[in-house]
C-alpha cells in the first residue's frame, strides 16, 4: 500500500478520491450510503483528523480534513479504502477500485479553507439539495457527529454567511 501523503500536523488538506479503472466508485444509494457508514465509523471517536466538508460524486469522493497528528490522514484514508474496497468487490466483484485509483492530496493554507470547502460543496449541480454532501449540514440542522463545521463557521462567524458566501458565486 502506497503512503498517501507526508502530512503534517495542523494542517488542512484537500482529498480527492478516484477509482481504479473503474468510472464510477459509488453507483448506487447504498454505495453512497456505506461510504458515509465509513466516515461515521473511522471519524466519530477520531480526535485525530476533523472532516471540515465532503461530497460524494458517482465517480469521485472529495473530502476537506485538518490533521490534528502526524500521519493520521494516511492512516484514516487507508482504513476507508481498504474497507470499501472490500465491500465494492463483494458487490461488484471489481478489486482495489480505491486502493489502486488515483489521490489528489493537496495542502490547504488555513486562508483559502472557505474557497476549499465552496469548492466542494459546489461540486453537483443540483448542490443545494446533494443529499450526499456536507452542505446541508451547514445550512440545516441535522449534522453527524463526525463532521466538524466550526474550523468554518468561526471563519465566517455564522452558518448564514458561510450560506451568503457560497451563493454569491453561484449567482455570478
Amino acid at each position: 500500500m502506497q503512503q498517501y501523503s507526508s502530512a503534517r500536523s495542523g494542517e488542512y488538506f484537500q482529498i480527492e478520491l478516484y477509482g481504479n479503472q473503474e468510472p464510477h466508485i459509488l453507483k448506487d444509494d447504498s454505495d453512497f450510503n456505506y461510504f458515509l457508514n465509513l466516515l461515521n465509523k473511522y471519524l466519530l471517536d477520531n480526535e485525530t483528523v476533523d472532516l471540515l466538508a465532503y461530497c460524494l460524486n458517482g465517480g469521485s469522493i472529495h473530502m476537506l480534513l485538518y490533521q490534528f497528528s502526524d500521519g493520521e490522514i494516511d492512516l484514516l484514508l487507508k482504513n476507508i479504502c481498504l474497507d470499501y474496497d472490500k465491500y465494492f468487490f463483494n458487490k461488484y466483484g471489481i478489486k482495489n477500485v480505491l486502493d489502486l485509483g488515483s489521490r489528489v492530496i493537496t495542502k490547504t493554507d488555513t486562508c483559502l479553507i472557505m474557497r476549499a470547502s465552496k469548492n466542494i460543496h459546489l461540486l453537483p449541480e443540483e448542490w443545494l439539495d446533494y443529499p450526499y454532501s456536507s452542505i446541508r449540514s451547514y445550512l440545516y440542522d441535522d449534522t453527524p457527529d463526525w463532521l466538524n463545521k466550526d474550523h468554518i463557521v468561526d471563519l465566517c462567524g455564522t452558518t448564514e454567511n458561510y450560506f451568503n458566501f457560497i451563493s454569491r458565486t453561484v449567482a455570478k
